[in-house]
C-alpha cells in the first residue's frame, strides 16, 4: 500500500509539474499582452472568487474519501448542502463586487470577479468527481483530465488577451479550465452516486461533526496562502500585486500544487489503515522521505535559476520588479511539504485541534510579518511570507512527535536526504558563479545541468536504497511490503 502511495505521489507529481509548466507559460505570455495593474487585478478577483470556494465547503471531501458507509446518500447531501451556501453567498458576493473590488484598489474590475463567480459553481456543485478518483486512487486518469483542461485554459486565455480582452482574459481561462476540467471528470465518473435530495439530518450532523473543523482549517489556509495578495494590493497598489502574482506563478504555485496533489494521494491511501500504527508511521515517514527529496533541487533551482529565467522570458517592464522576488519566495517550497504533509495526517487521524492550530499560527505569522515588514517594500513582504511558511512548516513536522510519538530520530533521517543534498547543490551553483563570466542563458544551462549532477549524484550516493526505492515504486516495482 505504501508502494502504492508512492507511486501515484510521483506519478501525480509529474502530472502537475506539466500542468504547472503550462500554466507558467501562460502566464508568462499574458505579461506580454496586458500590464501589471491589469494582472493584479484579475489576480485580485481570482483570490477573492477562490475564498468564495473555500468557505463555501464544510470540509465534506475529506470526510467523504474516507467514508465507508453510506457514501452515496452522504455525497448527494454534500452536493445539496455546499451548493446552497455557495449559491447564496455568490448572489451577496456579486452584489457587492463594485465595493468589494474597490476595498482592494482594483477600481473598474467588477465584471471580472463576477465572471469568476462561475467557477466557484462549478467547482461545487461537480466536487463529487475528484471525490471518486480520489476514492479509487485512479491518479493517472485525473492527472490526464487535469491536463486536458489546462490546454483548454491556455488557449483560451492567450487568445482572448491577444484580441484585446485584458485582465478578463485570465479570468476567463481560469473559468474555461474549471468547467472543462469538472465536466470531464464527472463524465469519466458518472452519476451513479447521485440520490434524490432529502435532508437526513443526522446524517448531515454527522458529516459537519467531522468537517466543521477542517472548514474552518480550510478557511484559515486560504487566508494564509491568497490573502497576501489581497494585502500587497491594498498596501502597494496593484502594479506590485502584478508583479508580485508573476512571481508566485513561478515559486509558490508550482510548489503548492506538486505538494498539495501528492498529499491528496497519501490521504487517500493512509485514511486505509489509519488504525494501523506501525503501518501509518512506515507510511507517512516514507512518503515525506519522497516529497522532500523531489522537492529540494526544485527549491535550490528556483532561488539560483529563476532570477536568470525570468530575465530570459519577462519583458523589461516586469523584470526588475519580478527577479527579486523570486528568490525571495523561492523559500515557500522549503517550508509548505513540512506543513501540508502533517495538516493531512492529523486530518485522516481526526486531530481537529492541531489542524486549527497550525492554520492559526501560519495566518498570525503571515500577517503579522506583513504588517510589520511588509506595507511600504514589495521585497519585505515576500521574505515576510517566506519566514510564515518556513515557521510553520517546521512546527508542523515537529507536532508528529508531540502529537503521534513518531521516533523523533526518524523524523530527522526523513529531513537529512533533502536538506544535505539541496545545500551541496546550492554551493555547486554558487561556485560556478565564481568561476564562469557567462551570460543568462549559457550560465542557467550549465548551473541546472551542474546542480542537478550534484544533487542526483549525492543521493544515488549515500542515500541509495531510498531513491531505488521511490524509482522502484515509481516504474511499478519493488517492495509492498509496507
Amino acid at each position: 500500500m505504501a508502494k502504492q502511495a508512492t507511486r501515484g505521489m510521483l506519478w501525480t507529481s509529474l502530472g502537475a509539474l506539466l500542468c504547472r509548466g503550462l500554466g507558467f507559460a501562460n502566464n508568462v505570455v499574458l505579461t506580454h499582452l496586458m500590464g501589471k495593474a491589469e494582472y493584479g487585478k484579475a489576480n485580485a478577483a481570482f483570490t477573492i472568487a477562490t475564498s468564495v470556494t473555500n468557505f463555501s465547503n464544510p470540509g465534506f471531501t475529506g470526510e467523504l474519501i474516507r467514508r465507508r458507509e453510506r457514501f452515496e446518500e452522504a455525497a448527494t447531501l454534500a452536493v445539496s448542502f455546499s451548493g446552497s451556501i455557495v449559491v447564496a453567498f455568490s448572489l451577496v458576493v456579486a452584489t457587492f463586487a463594485g465595493p468589494i473590488m474597490n476595498a482592494f484598489n482594483a477600481e473598474g474590475s467588477t465584471s471580472n470577479l463576477r465572471v469568476a463567480l462561475i467557477m466557484v459553481l462549478f467547482g461545487t456543485l461537480l466536487m463529487i468527481a475528484d471525490v471518486i478518483l480520489c476514492r479509487k486512487i485512479q491518479f493517472g486518469r485525473q492527472a490526464l483530465i487535469e491536463f486536458g483542461s489546462t490546454i483548454c485554459m491556455v488557449g483560451s486565455s492567450v487568445g482572448l488577451a491577444y484580441t484585446g480582452w485584458g485582465g478578463m482574459a485570465v479570468i476567463l481561462g481560469q473559468v474555461v479550465r474549471e468547467v472543462s476540467g469538472r465536466s470531464a471528470a464527472t463524465v469519466a465518473t458518472g452519476l451513479s452516486w447521485l440520490r434524490r435530495p432529502r435532508w437526513d439530518w443526522p446524517l448531515l450532523k454527522q458529516m459537519l461533526s467531522y468537517g466543521i473543523p477542517f472548514w474552518i482549517a480550510g478557511m484559515l489556509n486560504n487566508i494564509a496562502t491568497t490573502w497576501d495578495n489581497l494585502f500587497v494590493g491594498k498596501m502597494l497598489g496593484m502594479e506590485m500585486l502584478g508583479a508580485y502574482a508573476a512571481a508566485y506563478s513561478l515559486t509558490y504555485v508550482p510548489v503548492y500544487t506538486i505538494t498539495e496533489r501528492i498529499t491528496t494521494v497519501f490521504y487517500s491511501v493512509i485514511v486505509q489503515f489509519i488504525d494501523d500504527r506501525e503501518r501509518r508511521y512506515r507510511a507517512v515517514l516514507r512518503s515525506m522521505s519522497a516529497v522532500l527529496i523531489m522537492m529540494a533541487p526544485v527549491v535550490v533551482l528556483t532561488m539560483f535559476a529563476g532570477p536568470r529565467f525570468v530575465a530570459l522570458v519577462f519583458s523589461v517592464k516586469w523584470q526588475t520588479s519580478v527577479a527579486p522576488l523570486v528568490t525571495c519566495l523561492a523559500l515557500v517550497g522549503a517550508g509548505l511539504p513540512l506543513q501540508l504533509m502533517p495538516d493531512y495526517y492529523f486530518g485522516a487521524l481526526g486531530i481537529r485541534k492541531a489542524v486549527i492550530g497550525i492554520m492559526v499560527v501560519k495566518v498570525v505569522l503571515l500577517f503579522g510579518g506583513l504588517f510589520l515588514f511588509g506595507r511600504t517594500n514589495l521585497e519585505s513582504a515576500a521574505w515576510a511570507v517566506s519566514g510564515s511558511f518556513i515557521v510553520t512548516g517546521l512546527l508542523a513536522y515537529s507536532m508528529l512527535y508531540f502529537l503521534d510519538k513518531i521516533p523523533l530520530g526518524a523524523l530527522v533521517r526523513v529531513l537529512l536526504p533533502g536538506l544535505v543534498g539541496g545545500a551541496l547543490m546550492g554551493g555547486a551553483i554558487y561556485g560556478l558563479r565564481q568561476v564562469l563570466p557567462f551570460g543568462n542563458l549559457l550560465m542557467m544551462l550549465i548551473e541546472i545541468a551542474a546542480g542537478c549532477v550534484v544533487y542526483v549524484g549525492y543521493e544515488f550516493l549515500v542515500h541509495r536504497e531510498r531513491v531505488m526505492d521511490i524509482i522502484g515504486a515509481f516504474l511499478g516495482r519493488g517492495r509492498d511490503s509496507e
